[in-house]
């Protein structure tokens, strides 16, 4: 949706500075403005996003393909991830590079990020257990979730041990015949903010249950539902499915209130700081009584990772495409007014 906004909004960015959409469609071979071009892109049978782009006056769509692929390669671009870094010099570089007659520069500034150590799930006793060569303890590793806003995602001490139980989706009933109070829960990604029953009856901490990130991504609004903005000290942690069908077993084949087995979690997480950049361009306005006039244009660079590790943040390296690729329009067409491009 934000990459079909961004395109979208090109051809009225352009109108704003005075630069000509179809006279730079045509030197690229687009139909102008009235004709009947079709536009590639991702996410359409075949290829087609429908009958706008060229007629727009729009860069081809490969151009801004390419450079999301380019964006979504560096991996997760988080504050204080080498992702970050690495897309912020790519994007001055093209900047630089497309718009030879503006100021290019960045801003450098600190911000408070999470640092993440590790987390694991050991399991001593119950179902799976007995998959360890020996008879010894299974040891799962586990991805934290990054879900409220001040309290990370750390275990106190040397970890918490207690008995681990499967809820289902959550609900208030799912509990029913559990001795929940310093229980670590397995729970459906699938769950809503019934995350807050567990935690409300006693629960150490929460283990979602996901598609594998390998496989089908599961929807961002299974994520952002369970962001939680109060200093709750509840640890919630991500598991594939597979994974745990594989350590657990059938878990739906459980009677109800039976626990899975015992576990001891461990999860080390401290807040830190790290730089991260705004990068600009000021395109200077190509007609002196407009070039007072300052249109200004905006895109993130960075991205929201719900797992740590494990964002290659589409939405926001559309953006970034979009706004490389309407730089690259100023620099073959230059605008009346003055133009303000930033990357956040």
């Amino acid at each position: 949706m934000r990459r079909l906004l961004a395109l979208l909004l090109l051809p009225l960015l352009l109108a704003a500075t005075g630069a000509s959409p179809a006279a730079a469609a045509t030197e690229r071979g687009a139909a102008p403005r009235g004709g009947m071009g079709m536009m590639r892109g991702a996410g359409m049978p075949g290829g087609r996003m429908g009958m706008m782009g060229e007629r727009m006056g729009m860069m081809p769509a490969f151009s801004t393909l390419d450079r999301v692929r380019t964006l979504s390669a560096f991996g997760d671009r988080a504050v204080g991830e080498p992702g970050n870094a690495a897309a912020a010099d790519y994007i001055e570089r093209e900047l630089v590079r497309l718009l030879p007659g503006a100021t290019v520069g960045r801003q450098s500034f600190l911000l408070p990020v999470k640092r993440h150590g590790g987390a694991s799930l050991v399991l001593t006793e119950g179902r799976g257990a007995e998959s360890g060569a020996g008879g010894e303890e299974v040891r799962v590793d586990l991805r934290p979730l990054d879900m409220n806003v001040l309290s990370t995602e750390a275990v106190a001490g040397d970890g918490a041990s207690g008995p681990l139980y499967y809820a289902g989706r959550g609900r208030l009933s799912d509990f029913d015949g559990m001795d929940v109070a310093g229980a670590v829960v397995l729970m459906d990604l699938e769950s809503g903010k019934n995350w807050v029953n567990a935690a409300m009856l006693g629960a150490k901490a929460l283990i979602f249950l996901g598609e594998d990130l390998e496989g089908v991504p599961a929807p961002r609004n299974l994520f952002e539902d369970k962001l939680e903005l109060t200093p709750v000290d509840f640890p919630r942690f991500w598991m594939p499915r597979g994974q745990a069908l594989a350590v657990f077993g059938d878990l739906d084949a459980l009677r109800p209130g039976e626990r899975v087995g015992r576990v001891r979690l461990t999860a080390k997480s401290y807040w830190d700081r790290a730089a991260t950049w705004n990068v600009y361009a000021f395109v200077p306005g190509s007609d002196p009584a407009l070039a007072e006039e300052v249109v200004f244009a905006q895109a993130f660079y960075d991205n929201t990772a719900f797992v740590p590790g494990n964002a290659p943040g589409a939405d926001e390296a559309a953006s970034a495409a979009t706004l490389l690729d309407l730089a690259e329009r100023l620099g073959r067409h230059p605008p009346k007014r003055s133009m303000l491009l930033l990357a956040t």
